[in-house]
């Protein structure tokens, strides 16, 4: 048994299955700075093929202290980049089997929840087009309904817009992270 049997890090295959082993994915290392705008990241590709328990086990290896490894929704095909539908909401609770449904019926997109320690993570399990990745990202804005505690964060879309892709953490190695993302 791995400690990645519950982790994204499972998802891979599944992408793989659909890119193919030459698809270079993104990741980055970085140090969460809370409210900070400036996202300062050292960022690398992979060959999807690469990916497997033992690269992160050694990519986490070699983490500074207080920085973390995240993947990045931005897949290079070699015919085009593609991105990862990907989520961060900002509750501890459950997400509701009908928010997902929503997504599936207003996007044909399905996700895969993990629980991130604060939070949890959504993936998208096909890989989506660049000008679909913007709508999606302007859909999951309008999950977060008026007078109701919101269920998406908005800094997290913000932040990932101004940046051009997505990104969410696949280690625990700083203080702000309770554990590694499970499903």
């Amino acid at each position: 048994m791995s400690i990645y049997d519950y982790h994204p890090i499972l998802l891979a295959k599944k992408w793989k299955s659909l890119l193919g082993d030459h698809a270079l994915m993104t990741f980055s290392s970085y140090k969460y700075v809370p409210q900070q705008v400036k996202d300062e990241r050292r960022i690398f590709t992979v060959r999807l093929g690469e990916i497997t328990d033992s690269w992160l086990t050694d990519r986490i290896g070699e983490l500074p202290t207080d920085h973390e490894i995240a993947l990045h929704s931005a897949i290079d095909t070699g015919n085009g980049i593609k991105h990862i539908p990907m989520v961060d909401f900002c509750t501890t609770d459950t997400i509701s089997q009908k928010f997902i449904s929503w997504i599936y019926e207003s996007s044909g997109i399905t996700l895969r929840l993990y629980d991130s320690g604060r939070s949890f993570h959504g993936y998208g399990i096909e890989p989506i087009s660049d000008a679909n990745w913007i709508s999606f990202m302007g859909l999951i804005l309008l999950a977060n309904l008026p007078g109701e505690s919101p269920l998406i964060d908005t800094r997290w879309v913000g932040h990932r817009l101004l940046a051009g892709y997505s990104s969410l953490r696949w280690s625990a190695n700083s203080f702000h992270s309770l554990k590694l993302p499970t499903g």
